[in-house]
């Protein structure tokens, strides 16, 4: 059989060469097979000027040296200045461009492990206040002085007495408790009728009245308990539970034990001693001394996590508590976070609700004006009523990891958080996993925090750190593992982010522990960087024996760039060269040439140091013959 012969156009159409132009660059993507232009493996680059490839951000500065870090928030304060609040050790450490630079200001909080850096703080603004659970303490950034617990508690200790007043606070001239009037009374006096406890068990407080010559009966009696020794102070509308009243069973009006409102505060100083009385409704009606301890508390509830919203702060807690199981959400009185059982049938009562949802929640933010309290299959969702009449609903959808509580952010509207299937994306409705192209890599991350700049997300979990585009939809690895390892997470002050870094230092003399808080993306004049980029498989869309002969890389740097390939997927890295660093960072056209040795499919591995932009990378395309290559 007579084979027909080729013309010369089509042996030069064989032969020709074709080249394919990569100028659009995505990110990192752990799957099988990916588009060209993502990159399997990588470290240290960017998509801050897509779609050009560049490196991230020079790695971070040294801000301060701190000590262990178990929590961080940003702060302004009414001078102007801006502060990150650091929970170090017994206390809060400020550090900013004001006069509370680096000032420590101890809270009596229980220190943070050296060791199991799990173990944090959860700190929340309210106002001008930092809030810190679960030590439950505060501090006012305004006036330092202002900080200590929220919840108050009088013992027998600070010497309470209790005795019936008028509304202000003030004491009747003198005091009896009888059945019979008594005699020669002056303005001014107080009797406690006793005479018709018999017939319905009530006792009757009455004051006498000169002006008009009669016993007046008090329709709102009160009393006052005088704290002796105690300079802790209660305050108007504060919610306090008194116990250790003598119990008296006849008598049905008398105060008993239970939660009273504060009508007064007054705290009184002498030389020796300061003296807070409160006021608060009700009749004592004895005669009878205080026996044992009377006790004064304002009780804060225990919280798994908080957040603030419509001025109030909202926790919630699963559990069990004082031997009773608890799956509850609170809010506090409007306006106050030192009280928690304030119910008065008021708009700004506290709030208590029991959830039905099973599981302890895993985290809580504030989201488009909501709290939101995640479980790990739920969310709880509270519609605030500014009539007090709020509203919660559960939906069933994946929640926050647990552990993972630090990793819930707000980016443009957007809420990003950590799930046990990777990280997702809320928008109010449904949320949408956005990690695929991770693939199995944060699957068992754990104790994940997270933060943000501008429109990128940061999420770190030990000595990782990924960073998320969400404008573009592209993960990168925004600095080498194993770098450094954040403690206490990311926050943002004045559009910049910031981390709490842990480091070993390296002699001379002995290791030590070194915890700094770092600028997390700063634009250091060293520019030293090191990055990396480890490409797909390439070539498997190649038909007729196709190979590639050659890459010509456009680039931009003052550093160095090394070249390698792997070829047909698996074995060593060969050297294909190496870029030397120029003196400038003017845009350089290198070619490299591939081996002559055809291959079926390679990856390429570029790395390097210092500033570097990738503007585009050629690949030229020979066609062989159809003899298969060994």
């Amino acid at each position: 059989m007579q084979l027909n012969q080729l013309s010369a156009s089509n042996k030069t159409l064989q032969n020709m060469q074709n080249k394919q132009v990569l100028s659009v660059f995505g990110g990192l993507n752990t799957g099988l097979r990916i588009p060209e232009g993502e990159w399997n493996e990588e470290h240290g680059v960017s998509a801050r000027n897509y779609p050009v490839l560049s490196t991230a951000k020079p790695g971070a500065d040294t801000v301060y040296e701190t000590a262990r870090a178990a929590g961080m928030v940003a702060v302004h304060t009414t001078d102007g200045k801006s502060y990150i609040a650091v929970v170090t050790g017994n206390g809060v450490t400020f550090y900013g461009n004001g006069s509370l630079n680096n000032q420590h200001y101890n809270l009596g909080l229980t220190s943070a492990s050296e060791n199991d850096l799990t173990e944090q703080k959860q700190v929340v603004c309210f106002g001008a206040y930092i809030l810190i659970w679960p030590d439950k303490k505060y501090i006012n950034v305004n006036q330092v002085s202002d900080r200590g617990a929220m919840a108050f508690e009088g013992s027998a200790a600070d010497s309470f007495t209790i005795e019936e007043c008028r509304e202000d606070g003030s004491s009747y001239t003198h005091r009896t408790v009888s059945a019979t009037e008594p005699s020669n009374p002056v303005d001014g006096d107080a009797w406690i009728d006793t005479s018709t406890v018999s017939t319905d068990g009530f006792i009757v407080l009455k004051e006498y009245k000169a002006t008009v010559g009669e016993w007046i009966t008090v329709t709102q009696p009160y009393v006052k308990l005088v704290c002796s020794t105690n300079n802790k102070r209660l305050v108007e509308g504060d919610v306090v539970d008194i116990s250790g009243i003598p119990a008296e069973t006849t008598i049905k009006n008398r105060m008993q034990d239970g939660q009273y409102v504060v009508e007064k505060s007054v705290v009184a100083y002498t030389q020796t001693v300061t003296i807070q009385i409160i006021v608060v409704k009700g009749i004592y009606g004895s005669t009878s001394a205080i026996s044992g301890d009377l006790s004064v508390k304002r009780s804060i509830p225990d919280m798994d996590y908080v957040t603030v919203c419509e001025n109030r702060v909202w926790g919630c807690k699963y559990g069990v508590v004082n031997g009773e199981n608890i799956n509850e959400i609170y809010a506090s009185k409007l306006g106050d976070f030192k009280n928690w059982y304030f119910y008065q049938g008021l708009s700004i009562d506290s709030y208590a609700a029991s959830r039905g949802s099973d599981g302890p929640f895993t985290g809580a933010i504030t989201y488009r004006g909501h709290p939101l309290f995640f479980k790990e299959n739920y969310l709880e969702q509270v519609y605030v009523s500014s009539s007090g009449a709020h509203q919660i609903v559960t939906t069933s959808l994946q929640g926050i990891q647990s552990g993972c509580w630090r990793s819930a952010v707000i980016i443009n509207d957007i809420l990003y958080y950590k799930s046990r299937d990777g990280f997702y994306a809320y928008n109010g409705s449904t949320p949408r996993c956005i990690s695929r192209k991770l693939g199995d890599l944060p699957l068992s991350w754990n104790n994940v925090c997270a933060g943000y700049e501008g429109d990128v997300l940061y999420v770190q979990h030990g000595t990782n750190v990924l960073a998320y585009d969400t404008q573009l939809n592209i993960w990168h690895r925004a600095i080498s593992e194993g770098t450094y390892e954040i403690v206490s997470g990311f926050v943002n002050k004045d559009g910049e982010l910031y981390a709490s870094w842990r480091q070993v230092r390296v002699g001379p003399g002995p290791w030590a522990t070194v915890w700094q808080l770092h600028k997390f993306n700063a634009d250091t004049t060293s520019g030293a960087i090191s990055w990396s980029i480890k490409s797909g498989v390439i070539g498997l869309d190649l038909a007729e024996q196709e190979y590639i002969s050659r890459f010509v890389i456009r680039f931009a740097t003052k550093g160095s760039m090394t070249l390698k390939i792997q070829y047909d997927a698996g074995g060593t890295w060969e050297d294909r060269g190496t870029i030397p660093a120029g003196d400038n960072e003017k845009i350089r056209t290198y070619v490299l040439n591939v081996s002559p040795r055809r291959c079926d499919t390679c990856r390429i591995w570029l790395y390097g140091t210092k500033k570097c932009d990738i503007y585009s990378i050629t690949k030229y395309i020979e066609r062989g013959s159809d003899a298969a290559y060994q």
